[in-house]
């Protein structure tokens, strides 16, 4: 199967934040906010704009989790948590995310626009945070003359 630059499951690298799942949800949000999607849909169509970039399924996973609420002490409270990751990644790498990609004409300019927008969104995240973080003041004492 090809569309656009989607072929065989695959596209190409054109994501290339370090810690993309923040920017990339944002990004869902603001392009969906007309919809009010519930967080389930946010997390499913982040994952799946992800992997449109050209993250692979382990790259979105690791994210996933890295930003996930602290696993449960106990393993038998940890099972829905993966079970429910599991499930947003089947969706996004499966058929079910094929064919939202064809039904929402994600081609490769359409990709672009969308990585880009989340670039954008990286970039003031970051520089909000550096202006949110307290000045670093050197210890020296000044001298009078």
């Amino acid at each position: 199967m090809k569309y656009g630059h989607f072929e065989e499951g695959q596209f190409p690298k054109i994501g290339k934040l370090q810690n993309p799942l923040i920017p990339y949800r944002e990004m869902v949000i603001r392009r969906y906010a007309d919809m009010k999607l519930p967080q389930s849909r946010i997390n499913a169509g982040t994952a799946l704009h992800l992997r449109c970039a050209g993250y692979l399924r382990k790259e979105v996973e690791e994210e996933m989790q890295r930003h996930s609420p602290p696993s449960p002490a106990h393993q038998d409270d940890l099972s829905p948590k993966i079970g429910y990751l599991q499930r947003i990644l089947d969706y996004a790498f499966g058929a079910q995310g094929d064919i939202s990609v064809i039904e929402q004409r994600l081609g490769k300019s359409e990709v672009e626009k969308f990585n880009k927008e989340a670039e954008i969104i990286d970039y003031y995240i970051k520089k909000q945070e550096q202006t949110a973080r307290p000045q670093q003041y050197s210890h020296h004492k000044f001298r009078s003359h």
